[in-house]
């Protein structure tokens, strides 16, 4: 595992790549900006860890196969083209206190990425704040005590099987859980 710890940033291009079982710290006041149609992190490879207390941003936020993401409650992730954070077809736990917002959607979860969100922050986006691929056959686990919020989509768009969403906080927009067995409280 090696460790990356972000120095501020603002330019073309993706700034940061990981490659798989990194460790990547972004403090508090600092600033990641790819300024282009990039995306200002990038994980090519799986398990790697994201703590991000300062600020991420480019035309996609955070890419990345799989890993943990934890964001603090100073951590902005934004897509200003796209999403916000996607996570791929790996094992992934996001836990948000911070803002995660995209002009597109928030986060977005691809074909069977096996995924626990759990958001005690901010996540807003254009269309969807979080969506899952519909043909998906592994469930996604969403739990929100913070604010989830699809501005001209749904609040969260759920798998084809059953998907979980515990919601103890505020959801703006729609609710389309898709299809399966889905539990939604």
């Amino acid at each position: 595992m090696s460790l990356r710890i972000a120095q501020p940033y603002s330019g073309t291009g993706t700034p940061i790549t990981l490659d798989g079982d990194d460790l990547y710290i972004l403090a508090a006041g600092i600033t990641v900006h790819s300024t282009d149609i990039s995306t200002a992190l990038f994980a090519l490879g799986a398990n790697n860890t994201f703590d991000i207390e300062g600020t991420l941003i480019g035309a996609y936020g955070l890419s990345t196969e799989s890993g943990t993401v934890n964001i603090a409650n100073s951590g902005v992730v934004a897509g200003w083209a796209g999403d916000g954070i996607g996570l791929g077809t790996g094992a992934s736990v996001l836990v948000n206190h911070g803002l995660i917002a995209g002009s597109r959607l928030g986060i977005r979860l691809d074909f069977d990425s096996s995924a626990s969100v759990i958001n005690y922050g901010r996540i807003i986006a254009e269309l969807d704040g979080i969506a899952c691929d519909p043909t998906a056959t592994i469930a996604t686990n969403v739990q929100n005590f913070g604010t989830i919020t699809g501005l001209r989509g749904s609040a969260f768009r759920g798998t084809g099987t059953g998907d979980s969403l515990i919601n103890k906080g505020q959801i703006n927009g729609n609710v389309d859980l898709g299809g399966g067995n889905d539990t939604y409280d």
